[in-house]
């Protein structure tokens, strides 16, 4: 595929690099271009994502087959980042978390019950403090 390095995917990446450890779906993305007057198509956001996914600057979440992937970014890390992801059920927000006790957890199953969990995976519903007031 033929890399594309226009103004616009500039812009999308600067966004992404600004909001580092933001989530963000396709369709924020092109609503915070167009609230800004500088209308980004969605094709343009796709595949600038895509390149970015490739290259291991942003990493691609998808929750269930009921929400729409999201988006990282995280840079140039050759860190492994460990989060946890939160999933209201009531708003639907995504939180995410890094936890030591979590991490104990997924230890304790590898160790204790010969299973490996694919942290990259791991996600728990709940409800959110705002929806739970």
């Amino acid at each position: 595929m033929a890399k594309y390095n226009t103004h616009s995917m500039k812009e999308i990446e600067e966004f992404l690099s600004s909001q580092k450890g933001e989530h963000f779906t396709i369709n924020q993305i092109y609503e915070y271009f167009s609230s800004q007057g500088k209308p980004i198509g969605k094709t343009t956001i796709y595949r600038k994502i895509e390149e970015l996914v490739a290259g291991g600057i942003v990493k691609k979440h998808i929750i269930d087959d009921n929400s729409s992937a999201f988006f990282e970014y995280i840079g140039n890390s050759d860190e492994e980042d460990v989060r946890y992801h939160l999933k209201c059920n009531k708003c639907g927000k995504i939180i995410h978390f890094n936890c030591s006790e979590a991490s104990s957890l997924w230890k304790h199953l590898s160790e204790e019950h010969n299973f490996q969990i694919d942290i990259r995976r791991v996600i728990l519903y709940g409800i959110c403090d705002e929806c739970r007031a």
